[in-house]
């Protein structure tokens, strides 16, 4: 083996990378006014006290509270772990996103779209309010 590579070294650059592309991600929501939360050792494994932690990366939320979950994955992720990200997120309260580096400007743009929506719903109720 080459020097200087070892399985450990190639697996934390894949980490690397990952937590650069959550990062990425991180950013981009909290430039659009969202307040971001990135979620630690969210791979979904459960802790000693027997509850998991979420299967996301970062959880987002909306001008009207509304929660955006969202897993980041540099690759496309396979069949089987679409279907289990599926099964996981039936039991969060909110919206829930992979996003990858193919998707990410789709992502981006849906984001701001549901940001604009969000938006006018707080300033027609505060008008209605006032």
């Amino acid at each position: 083996m080459p020097r200087g590579l070892s399985r450990r070294s190639s697996g934390s650059r894949a980490y690397r990378k990952g937590y650069l592309f959550e990062l990425l991600v991180r950013d981009e929501l909290a430039g659009m006014g969202l307040v971001v939360y990135r979620v630690a050792r969210s791979s979904g494994k459960p802790r000693s006290a027997g509850v998991g932690y979420p299967p996301v990366d970062l959880i987002a939320f909306l001008p009207d509270g509304r929660a955006l979950f969202v897993e980041c994955k540099l690759q496309e992720p396979s069949r089987a772990q679409l279907e289990r990200m599926r099964e996981a997120a039936q039991a969060l309260p909110g919206l829930y996103f992979v996003v990858t580096r193919g998707n990410l400007e789709g992502f981006l743009e849906e984001v701001r779209s549901l940001v604009a929506s969000a938006s006018n719903k707080n300033v027609t109720g505060a008008r209605q309010a006032g």
